[in-house]
């Protein structure tokens, strides 16, 4: 008998027993799509997440030192200084001052639930990686002092679009936000705060013209490149002890976390193909007490050992290839679908299928020798016993 008629009577024999050769190929199926999905979501969550990080480019945190109550501020000429850095993209300096902003000045100033008040100067939304999702820019064409509102405060003000321009209290001043910027691509104060100029907050919030931080955005490509000269631009002396941080190293932690898992998750999907190869096994095993007879006259007309085993050896490779092919377009399934709830575009890696359908074929190999084994030592007077 050749390896097509062991094939073609493989799937007479699956057909002749559908339910149990359906849930041997399941177990199988699920393995290899835990195996795919592994590698599928965690591939599109990294990519997706290394692609935003290509796009906004690095985003470079430059803060002063401070040590109990001394604290060495920047001062604001250091903006254009780092302007002229080559490849710098945007540059923002910023404070937090000791004031809040609130929607009326009727709320008494010691009850907390007010937003923090920043003073920048520079471009706060490339620095931060954002942009002005509602409203516009400041232009100082209104009658009230101009400001910009972070993207949690401006929800915990209820400041919708259709609000702005929208007066707010600061202590005892009044300004009018015309923009709210959009969610910071890193964890950021920048969020929850409310942006005021630092010309205007000279003049009435007692803001000193110094800065505690300074935002610069360059390419990710020459990141380390700008934090090598951000120092030496800002602080030529070293006076200050200047501390300069890679925002974009969070990002990097973040892809790296996606995979973290990875291998753990992948030893969970091996141990479930392995208990799907003892199913098969089983199925296999069962299907040899049941074709004694089939087994017993195939032998007494003259077929060989190696024959008769290469019937429960199809068998078996039919039923783990098929359960390899439904996980593999399971796993394939169970990437998009989480790949469009993380919001990033789906990525299975062009080995995964392979890796899946080759790990398929692995428990085939593995499950098949012994119930193909145990047919082909069966003798033929005993199985035709059963016969009678």
């Amino acid at each position: 008998m050749g390896p097509i008629d062991a094939i073609a009577r493989g799937f007479a024999a699956i057909s002749a027993r559908p339910s149990r050769s359906a849930l041997s190929g399941l177990g199988v199926a699920i393995g290899v799509g835990a195996l795919v999905g592994v590698l599928g979501v965690s591939s599109s969550i990294q990519a997706g997440l290394l692609a935003r990080l290509t796009d906004l480019g690095d985003i470079l945190t430059v803060q002063s030192f401070t040590q109990g109550l001394n604290t060495s501020y920047l001062p604001s000429y250091v903006i254009p200084q780092v302007e002229r850095i080559p490849t710098v993209e945007s540059v923002a300096g910023m404070r937090t001052l000791m004031l809040t902003a609130r929607r009326t000045n009727a709320i008494p100033l010691d009850q907390s639930g007010g937003i923090s008040v920043t003073a920048f100067d520079g471009d706060i939304a490339g620095a931060t990686g954002t942009r002005i999702l509602a409203g516009r820019a400041l232009s100082g064409t209104s009658r009230l002092p101009e400001a910009l509102l972070g993207w949690d405060a401006a929800q915990a003000l209820g400041a919708t679009p259709q609000l702005l321009p929208l007066k707010l209290s600061v202590n005892s001043s009044w300004v009018v936000a015309v923009g709210i910027l959009g969610p910071t691509p890193i964890e950021s104060a920048a969020d929850r705060a409310l942006f005021v100029p630092g010309a205007f907050a000279s003049e009435a919030m007692g803001f000193d013209g110094r800065f505690d931080t300074i935002l610069v955005r360059a390419p990710i490509a020459f990141s380390n490149t700008v934090s090598n000269l951000l120092v030496p631009t800002i602080d030529p002396t070293g006076s200050l002890g200047l501390e300069v941080k890679l925002d974009s190293s969070a990002v990097i932690a973040e892809a790296a976390a996606a995979t973290a898992f990875q291998g753990l998750l992948l030893a969970l999907a091996g141990v479930g193909l392995l208990v799907a190869g003892f199913g098969v096994t089983n199925t296999l095993t069962i299907a040899v007490i049941e074709r004694r007879v089939e087994i017993g006259i195939r032998r007494a007309l003259g077929a060989s050992r190696a024959s008769v085993a290469g019937l429960f050896v199809a068998e078996g490779m039919i039923v783990a290839l098929c359960g390899g092919v439904g996980g593999v377009v399971f796993g394939t399934w169970v990437t998009l679908i989480a790949a469009w709830q993380q919001g990033v575009a789906p990525r299975v890696p062009t080995g995964a299928p392979l890796i899946g359908l080759g790990c398929a074929l692995v428990v085939a190999l593995i499950a098949t020798p012994y119930p193909a084994l145990r047919a082909a030592v069966l003798p033929p007077n005993d199985a035709l016993r059963a016969m009678l």
